[in-house]
């Protein structure tokens, strides 16, 4: 089809998820204190709206264009099968429009939170005239897994479709005393 205005609606998909949570983990050993916190979310759909800008087909020669995933591919005669319309400059039809070609899985893992510390025996603590003392590191969004093209999968269920920013990376250390 040609003509993107005489497309009919088609239901496909919510955006609501099969089901999601989250689990965590903790261990000590000797002093050492490890823990780690994951949340997740299985099904749904979610817009990407940042792909019809930048996998806009040409209509916006002036910006930067988004590079093919593996496996997608654009038409020519010869592949008609593709995954994505012909690119063209200053593409003005409206290939880019609002569209279930932009509506991808919202499922994923990301470990949330990872902290690990050391808290000093009572030995040490007394020498020093506190109760209690530990160290740490901690890391938040160090790691996600999602089939997700945007930059934060989170940001875009949560709504924010205009900026889509995503969750920072954190690093933290710490010290806590106990008097």
């Amino acid at each position: 089809m040609s003509d993107f205005n005489s497309a009919t609606l088609q239901r496909i998909g919510n955006t609501t998820p099969d089901f999601n949570g989250g689990f965590s983990s903790a261990w000590s050993y000797k002093g050492f204190t490890l823990s780690v916190d994951f949340v997740y979310s299985k099904g749904g759909l979610v817009y990407n709206v940042g792909r019809e800008l930048f996998d806009s087909d040409g209509a916006y020669p002036y910006y930067n264009q988004m590079r093919l995933q593996e496996g997608w591919s654009r038409w020519t005669p010869e592949n008609r099968d593709a995954t994505h319309p012909e690119l063209i400059f200053n593409n003005s039809s409206n290939s880019n429009n609002i569209s279930s070609r932009y509506l991808e899985d919202a499922s994923f893992l990301r470990m949330r939170n990872v902290r690990l510390g050391y808290h000093f025996n009572g030995e040490i603590t007394s020498k020093m005239g506190v109760k209690g003392l530990g160290i740490y590191i901690s890391g938040d969004n160090l790691w996600t897994s999602t089939k997700y093209t945007g930059s934060d999968i989170e940001a875009a269920i949560s709504g924010d479709r205009t900026s889509n920013y995503p969750n920072p990376k954190r690093f933290t250390m710490g010290v806590n005393l106990t008097f």
